[in-house]
């Protein structure tokens, strides 16, 4: 990754493709080529050279407005090392992520460039209100105290940032050297990593972004596998904050998911299957079903990934209440 940086804009969005529905991908385009702030460069990085359809349509799509720098990959890199490759494209002061299948609000990067100037911040990110396929919203995320030191205490324990709401300082991620090739939370080992080398992170919040959450998405088809990677990205944050720094390597991460069996196709899916069915008990307990949500969610928690999905939850919680109880005293 390039060390020097000269910035030749504020911003630079950083936006990479793979196989997402061109009419999603059209709305996530012009929702950054309609935001109100205007000083920035549109980067878009298509990781599926063989994806046609995309490609004719990026390259007519960047013809029609020199903000954007398309560039395909010649092969696939997988997410982590293309948007190392934005990085070290970007001619923006700033890096604002940007998610292939989501749609930024007008505003967004006119709040968002004010907060980070603001406070001084390194990073910041934002709240977003969840769509469906069909565009239409169905949740929100609920706003957190927005102090650097909340951000510090909660992040460790659980990740609250949404990627593709964070504006970053390019040169400080620049230094940090990027994203780790995790096949997936690489955003989540950034932002720890930023953590323990003093960056501040502060939350904007406001809902900047509509996020799109798909009934595939990761999350419910690959959860065991997202969830041992967020397990042994914690276990290198408490190895930097012991000893200054971590033990990662590539190898070091295969051989900790091989103790896992996450090469194991019955294995995931059984985790998977669990996981589903103790969400399906907690939407049910919340729909005052007691009876079948408690049924669904004793018959998943033989499931390592239910069993550290409740302790992340507990865990969450608790630092979230002793640091309000800790703002109430102050204000005494």
């Amino acid at each position: 990754m390039a060390d020097a940086h000269k910035a030749e804009y504020k911003i630079t969005v950083l936006m990479t493709v793979y196989n997402e529905p061109v009419e999603f991908v059209e709305k996530a385009i012009s929702s950054i080529l309609t935001q109100k702030f205007k000083d920035f460069e549109y980067i878009i990085i298509l990781d599926k050279h063989d994806n046609y359809e995309m490609r004719s349509y990026l390259e007519g799509t960047a013809k029609e407005d020199g903000r954007i720098r398309f560039y395909v990959n010649e092969q696939n890199m997988g997410l982590a090392r293309s948007l190392d490759k934005g990085i070290d494209l970007a001619k923006g002061m700033y890096i604002a992520r940007m998610d292939a299948d989501d749609i930024s609000k007008p505003d967004r990067l006119e709040k968002e460039i004010h907060f980070i100037e603001e406070t001084g911040a390194d990073m910041v990110c934002c709240l977003v209100d969840k769509i469906d396929e069909k565009g239409e919203r169905w949740d929100e995320i609920k706003p957190f105290p927005d102090s650097a030191e909340f951000i510090g205490k909660m992040l460790p324990v659980q990740n609250i940032v949404v990627h593709p709401t964070v504006m970053m300082n390019t040169e400080r991620v620049k230094v940090l050297g990027g994203y780790r090739p995790f096949a997936s939370c690489q955003d989540y080992d950034l932002w720890l990593r930023m953590l323990t080398n003093g960056y501040q992170i502060k939350i904007l919040n406001e809902n900047l972004l509509n996020f799109r959450r798909h009934k595939n998405s990761i999350t419910a088809s690959k959860r065991y596998v997202q969830l041992l990677n967020e397990v042994y990205i914690r276990q290198l944050y408490k190895e930097r904050v012991s000893t200054g720094k971590d033990t990662f390597s590539e190898e070091a991460l295969v051989c900790f998911m091989k103790s896992h069996h996450a090469d194991s196709k019955a294995v995931n899916e059984k985790e998977n299957s669990k996981s589903a069915l103790y969400r399906e008990g907690v939407e049910d307990l919340k729909r005052r079903k007691l009876a079948s949500g408690g049924v669904k969610i004793l018959r998943s928690i033989s499931s390592y990934t239910v069993r550290e999905s409740i302790k992340v939850t507990v865990n969450a919680r608790k630092v979230k209440k002793q640091f309000i109880q800790r703002l109430r005293k102050r204000e005494l």
